[in-house]
């Protein structure tokens, strides 16, 4: 590939997508396309790189050697240019992107957490934020700001934390009672 464009990444983020959910079949729901879209998006960047990124078929899904490389550098430039949006919009003074943020069940049932008044008044702000919540248990949370499904979390969670402690892109914000 000699130069990267929009497409690209689009392609690799498809592709990002895959490797999450495990396969094709279970990154429908998370992509919100059918199978065979996603089939010619993998076709489509394998053609582009140059080489065979996944084993496909009834045998399940694996990633080939080069499609191990490939997802761990593009986790990297993904990443990369996720935060250089971030960086150019402070610059604007105006907040805009995605934030996907989890919350334990009870957050929201609550009739004194200052969440959703929170929430409002942060969206009310003129913001381009779309904000994607998402409702599961603690361990659920902690895995999905773990393997970057989240940007954050809030909720009780058990003071453990070893593993939030050490994710690179993970804030662990730890509370006392």
């Amino acid at each position: 590939m000699n130069q990267l464009h929009d497409v690209d990444l689009k392609l690799l983020r498809v592709f990002a997508a895959i490797v999450k959910c495990g396969g094709f079949s279970a990154a429908q729901a998370a992509l919100n396309v059918g199978q065979s879209t996603i089939s010619e998006q993998m076709s489509q960047l394998e053609t582009r790189l140059g080489v065979k990124l996944c084993q496909r078929g009834r045998s399940g899904f694996r990633l080939t050697e080069q499609g191990v490389a490939v997802y761990e550098s593009s986790q990297r430039l993904l990443a990369a240019v996720d935060n250089f949006c971030l960086d150019t919009d402070v610059l604007k003074q105006h907040i805009t992107g995605q934030l996907n943020l989890g919350i334990i069940d009870s957050t929201i049932t609550d009739p004194g957490s200052p969440l959703p008044k929170t929430t409002q008044r942060f969206v009310s702000r003129g913001h381009d934020v779309h904000l994607n919540v998402y409702v599961g248990t603690p361990a659920e949370l902690e895995e999905r700001v773990l393997d970057g499904r989240l940007h954050l979390a809030i909720g009780h969670f058990p003071i453990h934390g070893t593993l939030l402690r050490s994710a690179p892109s993970a804030v662990w914000l730890q509370g006392r009672e």
